[in-house]
């Protein structure tokens, strides 16, 4: 399995075998730099979909879910670790 895949299998961070080696959830931290990842991901994810034939009706809905549950992620780190820990 990809590490995409593990992390699109957890709700949360908290239980992910990827959590200590993760590169997103250190950016949960800073407004900026997770709003620039984000951006960046939509933007990505939109030009990749769009080169795969993904119909256009389809790939807003699907970065926008992808994105929803990133943010999940974000709100129960941040709740249940106010402060990054490498753990």
């Amino acid at each position: 399995m990809s590490d995409g895949q593990i992390c699109f299998l957890h709700e949360y961070c908290t239980n992910c075998p990827l959590r200590r080696e993760c590169s997103i959830r250190p950016l949960f931290y800073s407004e900026q730099e997770y709003a620039n990842w984000k951006q960046h991901t939509l933007d990505s994810t939109k030009r990749m979909a769009h080169l795969l034939g993904f119909p256009p009706s389809s790939i807003e809905p699907g970065t926008s879910l992808g994105l929803k549950m990133m943010d999940k992620r974000r709100s129960k780190e941040l709740e249940l670790h106010p402060i990054f820990s490498p753990y």
